[in-house]
């Protein structure tokens, strides 16, 4: 986020409300499809950035 110059204000605009993006923060929620997307774009980096630290290291 320092990197981009992106504040916590920024992303919570990616999510529908705070409580979702805490709870995303928190693990308690799944990141959508478009949140990815739409966080690729701001960050610059492919969607997979988003995709492979979404997967749980349990399966």
């Amino acid at each position: 986020m320092e990197e981009h110059q992106t504040s916590i204000d920024d992303l919570r605009t990616v999510f529908e409300s705070e409580q979702d993006f805490n709870d995303l923060l928190n693990g308690d929620r799944d990141i959508t499809l478009k949140q990815i997307q739409t966080l690729a774009k701001i960050f610059q980096v492919s969607p997979t950035v988003f995709i492979e630290a979404s997967v749980p290291t349990n399966i």
